[in-house]
């Protein structure tokens, strides 16, 4: 993002990065079963006219969904913070590969 001429955009992309990884973490990359000791997700950013797209493809065909947590509840609001840091969210209908789980964080147009 640096190289895009986007460095104070770099925290939002961080927060908003952060919360898409620790998803896919949580809710689609564990084990299916026994013999299987690996799972992967992507990462990818793409610059488009005003803004930065974070996308995360994971194996999980399981679709994400806000919840709305207990206030002493220490998850469950990650999808809010994404919500919070991005101009808009969204995800890919899900395949037998999985799905992707991406967000938009707004920067001024390109040159």
């Amino acid at each position: 993002m640096d190289e895009w001429g986007l460095a104070p955009y770099i925290d939002d992309a961080v927060i908003v990065i952060g919360e898409l990884i620790a998803n896919a973490a949580r809710h689609a990359l564990q084990p299916r079963n026994q013999n299987e000791t690996t799972t992967t997700a992507w990462l990818g950013l793409v610059r488009r006219h005003q803004a930065v797209i974070c996308a995360v493809a994971d194996p999980s065909p399981c679709l994400p969904e806000p919840r709305q947590p207990d206030q002493l509840s220490e998850g469950g609001r990650g999808l809010r913070i994404i919500e919070a840091m991005s101009s808009s969210w969204g995800y890919s209908p899900p395949q037998s590969s999985g799905k992707m789980v991406w967000a938009r964080v707004s920067t001024p147009p390109q040159p």
